[in-house]
């Protein structure tokens, strides 16, 4: 309860904490007005107790509120801007009005930003700093002498608003640019900034400069009016963040997303999250506040002679303007609305999207029609045309926005806001969707290679089918993949469309994930998971347009999706695959053949290559080589094993020299490494023990180096080729001192000089190393598979990331008597997947039941242990 002798700052104290403890009663605009009217009473009461402690100023002064302040946008956090504005010069007394005024907000760890001018300063500096233009558009008196204020109104008004209105809109144009590349595109983002990203509350804010420069508010009065309740939601999702977990500014981490959505209200429904159902309103609102934005933006702009419509030759159904395109004169779409579909046609034809009121108009008539159904397929045309005549995919964006393409293929209207929540997907379904088209139509232009095989496609109407429809078995919960075909089956059927296209896409959409699931799981050398390809695909063209779906799909899905190393696994299996269907041959028809081949590219290559055996001495190294390591390794490559080779005899034989009692040679391994798939291929070579390959892991994880893959060759000397594919090491310059230290670290490792589980226990409780999640049973995935190749077993795990993992796993395996063949592993942010090809010691599958029952429980026990 207040007192007579509380003070400017104890209300302020008592009525911020009041405020904030009630949240969300108010939320919203209702809380920010309230959190403005605390600091108006503030300014208010500090300036009459000064005024009682010093008597009434002489000097004229304004106090105004400027920026978020000024519109009365004050959320948990957000910056007090505030100016002490003189109608002259800034006189001697400014300082220390400033500090009584400003100090106790310091104090109470409040963010403030302040100036102190005269009015002549706001307009110079106005006018060469869009930025303070921008915040003394939203000036609002608070205290002192209003006809300082007014007079600040009066100059600014006069001399930098309307003379300046233009060219401040256009520089807004320039500064969405600027944010798109700082914040990016806020409306399909997986952690989207609300302020700033495009779609955010900066778009709101910037109608309300442009409304307020034009004097038009009336022409925008509806599209205004959806964006208030847009933002609205907006203001209640930065006041959750900022009150809930105060460390985050206005980005939405995707950790405390769960926490947020919960917060917010949300609950699981069906087979959706609350944080899936969150993202999906969050996205759809942002979207449309970013279009709104643009219109306004563009139509102001045209309006007053900075921009110019193209001009179309000839078309009776679309008139192009500043903002896109509209319905030409006399098309009555409200009571012929299957005019909508020839209208998107055209738009496609000029690769124009529609403007607002057109999309308005077009949504409409989307829902008339979705009442009174069109005869199947009358919206054909208008989707081939978006999908093969606007490389952009605006138009096929718009079709979407509006319902339109809804009421082409109906399954479309369910997942276009449909968000997976995981660090793998940046965009919700029907943006990750447009972003396909836009990528498969980018192949056709950047990529020459890639290009050629997109000229190569006899029909691209079916790949552009396919990367429309891939994801649309999304949201029904298991396999999407077979669930989209299903659906992709009875809708383009409903089409009309002919039995070959159909069965193409359906293929397509089956099988999207094929090649990129088979390169991040299998030996892309295995002459078996070619073969098997290559059958299951069946023609050239076929698998040309699976490659280039893969490719534009992961470019799609985020950066974690499509890496250098990905981008080269899929390109080389794709590559064996064509060769496959191209000439009839496969790896491995002619074992025998191939072998020889290979060895005498060996002896040729060897001739040249330094310090390698050659003639006779060469012969005893080819013999110790089985046929599936000549048949999957590259002469090349397989003559720099053999430098690895005598290297490692010459390390082995002084390492006995040195260590007496016949313990020389344990654990000696030697390396070389060269620049690959945008990290490293760091080979090693020592004699064959069963924990040289977790010692390798591990040792690579204490010189924090994550492998991405790892290739097991042994020979039948007992020489062991390991071939990983890496990180780039930390220092590039010393990756020759490091492969030192690393070789003495898996010496001391296997010769019980070093324990890997304690260093690595060490390194991870270091205050540098982010501490790894706390697992459950939950967070792990674990599977066994006998059927994925002939000759090994497969053994995938998912869990959370963390330092020395992949060793973890192999010394599990190892432990288990398993002889590890390959291991590939894949991050997409604080997940790995990880997957081995192993066998027993005798060269087998495991088939014994009891035996894969251990070997899931032996690695959830290893993965759990923090």
């Amino acid at each position: 309860m207040a007192t007579s002798h509380d003070t400017a700052f104890d209300h302020l104290q008592r009525d911020t904490k009041g405020l904030f403890a009630a949240w969300p009663h108010p939320g919203g605009m209702a809380f920010c007005r309230d959190h403005t009217r605390i600091l108006d009473r503030y300014f208010e009461e500090r300036l009459e107790e000064r005024r009682c402690e010093h008597g009434e100023e002489r000097t004229a002064f304004a106090v105004v509120a400027v920026g978020g302040y000024g519109r009365c946008e004050l959320c948990p956090r957000s910056d007090i801007d505030v100016l002490l504005v003189f109608p002259g010069p800034v006189p001697d007394m400014a300082h220390k009005l400033a500090k009584d005024l400003f100090y106790p907000l310091w104090d109470a760890g409040r963010e403030l930003g302040h100036g102190v001018r005269s009015v002549e300063d706001c307009v110079s500096l106005s006018l060469s700093d869009h930025k303070v233009f921008a915040s003394l558009l939203d000036a609002r008196f608070l205290c002192g002498q209003r006809n300082v204020f007014d007079l600040l109104v009066t100059a600014m008004q006069t001399r930098v608003f309307t003379p300046e209105k233009t060219v401040f809109a256009a520089w807004l144009g320039e500064r969405n640019a600027i944010r798109e590349q700082k914040y990016g595109d806020a409306s399909g983002l997986l952690e989207p900034d609300i302020k700033e990203g495009l779609g955010g509350l900066r778009d709101y804010n910037q109608c309300l400069w442009l409304i307020t420069l034009f004097a038009t508010g009336n022409a925008f009065a509806d599209r205004l009016e959806r964006m208030r309740a847009d933002a609205e939601f907006l203001f209640r999702v930065r006041q959750a963040l900022e009150i809930s977990f105060p460390r985050s500014k206005t980005r939405l981490p995707f950790e405390i997303q769960r926490k947020l959505a919960e917060t917010l209200g949300y609950a699981d429904s069906g087979r959706l999250l609350a944080v899936e159902r969150f993202l999906s309103d969050l996205t759809r609102r942002m979207t449309r506040i970013k279009a709104i934005r643009e219109s306004i933006r563009m139509a102001l702009l045209a309006e007053n002679g900075a921009v110019h419509a193209a001009t179309i030759p000839s078309s009776d159904r679309i008139t192009l303007t500043a903002e896109g395109a509209d319905f030409a004169p006399g098309i009555d779409v409200e009571h012929h609305p299957q005019e909508v579909f020839n209208f998107f046609e055209e738009c496609a034809r000029w690769g124009r999207a529609p403007s607002f009121d057109a999309s308005a108009r077009a949504t409409h008539a989307a829902q008339t029609l979705k009442r009174d159904p069109p005869d199947p397929g009358h919206g054909l045309n208008a989707l081939r045309a978006a999908l093969i005549d606007d490389a952009s995919a605006d138009v096929l964006a718009a079709l979407w926005d509006t319902g339109v393409l809804g009421i082409i293929l109906p399954e479309l209207d369910r997942v276009r806001d449909l968000v997976k929540f995981d660090l793998y997907h940046v965009h919700p379904v029907g943006r990750h969707t447009v972003e396909t088209i836009r990528h498969l139509h980018d192949i056709a232009k950047a990529d020459p290679a890639l290009s050629r095989l997109f000229a190569s496609v006899r029909h691209p109407l079916r790949l552009l089918l396919a990367g429309l429809l891939h994801d649309v078995g999304k949201g029904l919960g298991g396999d999407h993949e077979t669930k989209g075909a299903g659906l992709t089956h009875h809708m383009l059927t409903a089409l009309g469309l002919d039995n070959a296209t159909i069965s193409d896409v359906v293929f397509l959409v089956e099988n999207h994930l094929l090649l990129s699931e088979t390169a991040a799981k299998h030996d892309v050398s295995d002459p078996d998971v070619i073969a098997r390809l290559a059958t299951k695909i069946g023609f050239r063209d076929r698998l040309t347009m699976l490659y280039l779906l893969t490719v534009a799909d992961a470019q799609a899905t985020g950066p974690m999706a499509w890496t250098e190393w990905k981008s080269s696994l899929v390109s080389t299996l794709f590559n064996k695959v064509l060769d496959g269907l191209r000439f009839g041959i496969f790896p491995g028809n002619d074992t025998a053949r191939t072998v020889l081949e290979t060895r005498d590219k060996v002896r040729q290559l060897a001739k040249n290559h330094h310090n390698m055996p050659t003639g006779k001495a060469l012969e005893p190294f080819l013999e110790v080589m089985g046929p599936r390591y000549l048949l999957q390794v590259p002469a090349s490559r397989v003559v720099e094993h053999i430098a690895l080779a005598v290297r490692l005899r010459s390390a082995v034989e002084n390492d006995r020299r040195m260590v007496p009692g016949g313990r020389g040679g344990l654990g000696v391994t030697v390396w070389t490494f060269r620049k690959a798939h945008g990290g490293w291929r760091m080979e090693a070579a020592g004699r064959n023990d069963p924990g040289l390959f977790a010692a390798l892991c591990g040792c690579l994880a204490l010189h924090n180096i994550d492998i991405r893959s790892a290739d097991v060759y042994v020979w039948r000397d007992d020489t062991v080729i390991v071939s990983f594919i890496t990180s780039a090491p930390v220092d590039a310059h010393s990756v020759e001192e490091d492969a030192e230290h690393i070789a003495r670290s898996v010496k001391y490792s296997l010769t019980g000089k070093l324990s890997l589980d304690y260093r690595l226990s060490q390194k991870r409780n270091s205050p540098l190393c982010i501490a790894p999640p706390r697992l459950g049973d939950d967070s792990i995935t674990i599977r066994v598979d006998n059927d994925a190749t002939e000759l090994f077993t497969l053994i995938e795990v998912e869990a959370p990331d963390r330092l020395g993992l992949l060793y973890d796993i192999a010394q599990v395996l190892t432990s288990l008597r398993l002889d590890i063949h390959t291991a590939k592993a894949a991050t997409y942010g604080d997940r790995v997947r990880d997957v081995f090809t192993v066998r027993d010691m005798e060269g087998r599958k495991i088939h014994d039941a009891e035996q894969l029952r251990e070997i899931k429980f032996a690695l959830q026990h290893s993965l759990k242990r923090c």
